[in-house]
């Protein structure tokens, strides 16, 4: 009875752990105040998400062809920001964007965490699972320096938006060759570690988790 009961327990707290982690490390974008990327051509210039309501609803979805935002036929999502709008969400105001973006990725990562477990049945691979993906670490091509040289790394990182006032960045790497491993060690807010050595506690530590493709494929590995 007991074993039983474990058995439902360990999963359920695993799946609140990962998910109010994932929570509090994306918490900032709460109060994020900028408009960035395609933003405008859904909020500031978008003539329907200023105007919920049953015109607008019918519009988004028969406009298949020619869609308000060019080359996009996305009508749930233009729901979801008509009724953001609805809750107060303006382009100086985008808590209520943001908050509905929070909550949607926290459902769909617990799903993943849920997921995992019923095809491997190891809470453990599930949890780490969650993480990867909640945390969104920005996956690249193997980072080669030609010289152990600290600035050749930061440029790089910071040619990725990377390493900037505040950050901390976590780069998993599937080899770690003496060039980046000496140039990584000047660097205070960047480690520089292999698959093996990537842990649940550092994916939450650091503020940005860069991993490259074929670690990516190490990791997937020994989660399965």
């Amino acid at each position: 009875m007991g074993s039983e009961r474990s058995r439902h327990v360990v999963p359920a707290i695993l799946i609140a752990a990962v998910t109010l982690t994932v929570a509090l490390v994306h918490r900032p974008v709460l109060t994020a105040p900028i408009l960035a990327f395609d933003d405008a051509l859904y909020i500031r210039d978008n003539d329907l998400v200023p105007n919920p309501g049953w015109a607008s609803t019918r519009r988004v979805f028969i406009e298949v062809l020619s869609p308000t935002v060019p080359g996009y036929y996305e009508p749930l999502s233009m729901l979801s920001l008509m009724g953001d709008y609805a809750m107060g969400g303006r382009a100086d105001d985008l808590r209520p964007f943001h908050r509905t973006s929070l909550v949607l990725h926290l459902l769909v990562t617990a799903q993943i965490v849920v997921l995992t477990h019923l095809l491997f049945r190891n809470p453990w691979t599930a949890a780490m699972t969650g993480l990867l993906f909640g945390l969104h670490p920005m996956t690249i091509e193997p980072i080669a320096l030609e010289a152990p040289k600290t600035k050749l790394l930061a440029g790089k990182l910071q040619a990725m938006g990377l390493g900037g006032k505040g950050d901390s960045v976590l780069v998993i790497t599937d080899s770690l060759d003496e060039n980046l491993w000496l140039a990584s060690r000047n660097l205070a807010h960047v480690l520089v570690v292999e698959p093996k050595h990537a842990d649940p506690v550092s994916l939450v530590h650091f503020s940005k988790v860069l991993i490259t493709r074929p670690a990516l494929a190490m990791v997937q590995e020994m989660l399965g």
